[in-house]
């Protein structure tokens, strides 16, 4: 099942374009960017961007709204480009790859001088997993945090321990709150949920371990 996009304050599409600001013509690499929608944004925002898509029918659906995309594997695209970036952007793609470091510690090589890599990924220690381990459930989904695509699973340590491992610190770390909204479509124009959103975002900020759904880095190299 494809995922909708992200328009939400709180959402980790937003939450990224507004990590990586104004564009102002600088070089973006969108990894995994399926359909563009955020690649779209990210263009809208000033970047000479470009996506890295490994579908083909998303790929074209991409280009069918003006976006420049590439098919091929990331490992591949690091390999064969001599561009350096500004900014890469791997936005709920890592956990889907049989080998993240490996590529990461790529994307890190192809960074302009003063770049960063801009990075969402699932929290696989959310509180509704750990309520679900509990009851004795660990039942993979359509979609979420347990998304039967998903090779890999990380909690805050184990995320923070892949980036620094391939010689990128973390200069910043945000997480995004349950998606309540997706779930329950009404409730994203509630009164309700007009009142509970910022509550439902700080607790997720504050304890990011249990609370976060996704976390959302920036890494520098180091």
């Amino acid at each position: 099942m494809r995922y909708p996009e992200k328009r939400n304050r709180y959402a980790s599409h937003t939450q990224i374009v507004n990590l990586c600001g104004p564009g102002d013509g600088r070089k973006l690499a969108d990894i995994g960017c399926a359909a563009g929608v955020l690649t779209h944004r990210l263009s809208a925002n000033g970047w000479d961007a470009i996506g890295v898509e490994l579908d083909h029918n998303d790929a074209e659906i991409a280009r069918s709204h003006g976006l420049a995309v590439v098919e091929q594997p990331a490992e591949d695209f690091f390999a064969c480009n001599s561009a350096a970036f500004d900014t890469i952007v791997f936005a709920d793609v890592l956990e889907h790859m049989t080998d993240p470091a490996a590529v990461l510690a790529s994307a890190r090589e192809s960074l302009a001088p003063g770049g960063r890599i801009v990075i969402s990924i699932p929290n696989v220690a959310h509180l509704s997993v750990r309520l679900g381990l509990l009851m004795g459930s660990f039942r993979y989904q359509d979609r979420g945090i347990l998304d039967r695509t998903h090779l890999r699973f990380f909690t805050r340590a184990s995320f923070v321990e892949l980036v620094t491992g391939c010689g990128l610190d973390v200069v910043e770390l945000r997480a995004t709150p349950t998606p309540f909204e997706e779930a329950f479509p009404r409730l994203g124009d509630s009164a309700l949920y007009a009142a509970v959103a910022p509550i439902n975002a700080a607790l997720a900020n504050r304890w990011k371990t249990m609370f976060a759904y996704q976390f959302i880095a920036v890494a520098t190299p180091r």
